[in-house]
C-alpha cells in the first residue's frame, strides 16, 4: 500500500539525527570477546549456541563448536605467529587460522554455504554494562571482498539464510530492551533455562549490506554519504549476522520499565543508523545511510523493519496493537524532499507483537518515521435497565371477558397469551 507523506507531522517534529558508527563496528579486542559456554566452562557472559534454519524441513540445525587450540586468554599474538597462520591457503577455514586467528572458538555449520558447502563461523560477541553485540561471520566459502593494504578477506554467508544465536547473560537478559540489526525478519526473546540462568535468543535473515570504504587518502567513505547529493557507489559489501541490543538507559530511558525484548529495528543502511522515540506523538524515527549504488551501479533499495511488543506499544505509545492495520510511514531527506514508501503493518496475537515493514526508498541519508495509530477507545454504550415485574406486566396485552351468574355480572381479565376463565358457577357472556 502507498502511504502519503505527513507534512503536518513533520512540522511538529524537529529532530536532528546525527550519524553514528555502523552496527558492525568493533570496539572491543579479541581478549574481551565472549567465548563458548560449554567449551570453556562459563556460566555467564558466554555464547551457548548458534543455529541455522532449514527452510525445507522447518527445523533449526545446531552448529558444532570447537576450540582454537592455540588460543590463550589475554595473549598478544606475535607477528611471527600471525604470519605463520595466515600464509598458506591450504588451512583456509581452519579454526585459529587466517580470519579466525584471534577467535577463541569457532562453529561449523554443515551444508550452510552458498553452494551447500560447510561453513566455519567466527563470533564477535561482547558487552559490559550498556550494550551487548551479537555477531558472527563466515571465514570460508565464497569470498566477497579483500581489504586493500590489509589483506583480510570478507566471506559470504548465504543471503537470506536464517540464523539465531543464544547467549547467557543475567544483566542483558533482564534489561534487554532495544535491538538494532541489519537483517530481515528480526526477533529476539528472553528465556530462562532449566539451570535458572537467563538467556537472550536473537534471530534474523542475513542480507547483502553495502558500504563505502576509503582505499586511498582523500577517497570518499561512509561519512561522505551524509549530504544532500549522495551519488556514491559502494566498494564493499558483506553478509553477516549482527545485532546490537541496548538496555533501557540513556536515550532509551523514556522506555524504562517496559518488558525485555521490547523493540527490534533492523535496516540495510550499511554506513550508519540511529534510532529515536517520541512517545507523546507515537513516533519511531530511524535515520539510515548507505551508498546510493551497489557494486554493479544499481540503485540500492532501502528497507526498514520493526518488531514491537504489544505491551510496549500500549504502555509507552498509548496505542492498541490489536486494532493496528497500518502505521504511517514517511521518508524524508536532508534537502527536505520526501518519498512515498510501500509499507505493511501486521499484528500477531500469538506473540502479541506488531511488525512494521517499509520498502521502496533510496539512500541519500533518509530518515524513516513510523507513526503508530492511537488506541481506539469506544465510547461506553448505554445499558438497558432491567424492568420490574410490574412494568413487564403493564406492557403486555390484557384480555377481558364478562361472566354471569343469574343477574350477577363479573368482569374477568388475564395477560395475553393467557385466556381469562370464569369463576366456578359463572358462564361466559
Amino acid at each position: 500500500m502507498k502511504v502519503k507523506s505527513l507534512s503536518a507531522v513533520l512540522a511538529l517534529i524537529a529532530m536532528l539525527l546525527v550519524a553514528q558508527p555502523p552496527a558492525n563496528a568493533e570496539t572491543v579486542g579479541p581478549s574481551g570477546w565472549w567465548r563458548n559456554c560449554a567449551l570453556w566452562g562459563l556460566t555467564d557472559k558466554c555464547v551457548e549456541s548458534i543455529e541455522y534454519f532449514d527452510d525445507a524441513t522447518g527445523k533449526w540445525i545446531p552448529t558444532t563448536a570447537e576450540k582454537n587450540p592455540d588460543w590463550v586468554p589475554n595473549a598478544v599474538l606475535t607477528e611471527e605467529y600471525r604470519t605463520a597462520h595466515t600464509k598458506v591457503d591450504q588451512v583456509l577455514g581452519k579454526c585459529g587460522y587466517w580470519e579466525a586467528v584471534d577467535a577463541a572458538d569457532c562453529y561449523s555449520a554443515k551444508g550452510a554455504g552458498i553452494k551447500g558447502e560447510d561453513l566455519l563461523l567466527r563470533t564477535v560477541v561482547y558487552g559490559d554494562k550498556d550494550e551487548v553485540k551479537l555477531s558472527f561471520s563466515a571465514f570460508n566459502g565464497q569470498n566477497s571482498y579483500v581489504r586493500p593494504g590489509v589483506g583480510d578477506r570478507l566471506f559470504q554467508m548465504k543471503p537470506d539464510s536464517k540464523w539465531r544465536i543464544t547467549v547467557i547473560s543475567e544483566l542483558f537478559a533482564n534489561d534487554a530492551g532495544i535491538a538494532k540489526a541489519q537483517m530481515k525478519e528480526p526477533n529476539f526473546e528472553v528465556i530462562k533455562g532449566s539451570d535458572g540462568r537467563s538467556r537472550i535468543r536473537a534471530e534474523g535473515r542475513v542480507q547483502n549490506i553495502y558500504t563505502l570504504e576509503a582505499r586511498n587518502p582523500g577517497d570518499p567513505n561512509c561519512d561522505s554519504v551524509i549530504n544532500t547529493k549522495n551519488d556514491y557507489t559502494a566498494n564493499q559489501y558483506s553478509v553477516a549476522f549482527s545485532i546490537n541490543i541496548g538496555r533501557y538507559i540513556f536515550e532509551y530511558e523514556k522506555l524504562k520499565g517496559s518488558p525485555p525484548a521490547g523493540v527490534f529495528i533492523t535496516e540495510n543502511g550499511g554506513c550508519f543508523s540511529r534510532l529515536e522515540f517520541d512517545p507523546e506523538k507515537r513516533i519511531i524515527s530511524v535515520a539510515v545511510g548507505a551508498p546510493h549504488f551497489d557494486l554493479d551501479g544499481k540503485v540500492i533499495e532501502g528497507w526498514v523493519q520493526a518488531s514491537i511488543r504489544g505491551d510496549v506499544i500500549r504502555k509507552v505509545f498509548n496505542a492498541e496493537p490489536k486494532t493496528m492495520n497500518e502505521a504511517a510511514i514517511e521518508v524524508t531527506y536532508p534537502d527536505g524532499s520526501s518519498k512515498n514508501a510501500t509499507s505493511t503493518t501486521r499484528y500477531f496475537p500469538d506473540t502479541d507483537k506488531v511488525e512494521i515493514r517499509a520498502y521502496g526508498f533510496t539512500f541519500s541519508s533518509p530518515t524513516i518515521r513510523m507513526k503508530l495509530q492511537p488506541a481506539v477507545v469506544m465510547p461506553p454504550q448505554p445499558q438497558p435497565q432491567p424492568q420490574t415485574q410490574q412494568k413487564v406486566m403493564e406492557t403486555r396485552r390484557v384480555v377481558k371477558i364478562v361472566c354471569v351468574k343469574g343477574k350477577t355480572r363479573k368482569t374477568v381479565s388475564a395477560y395475553a397469551p393467557a385466556n381469562p376463565v370464569c369463576p366456578k358457577g359463572y358462564k361466559k357472556l
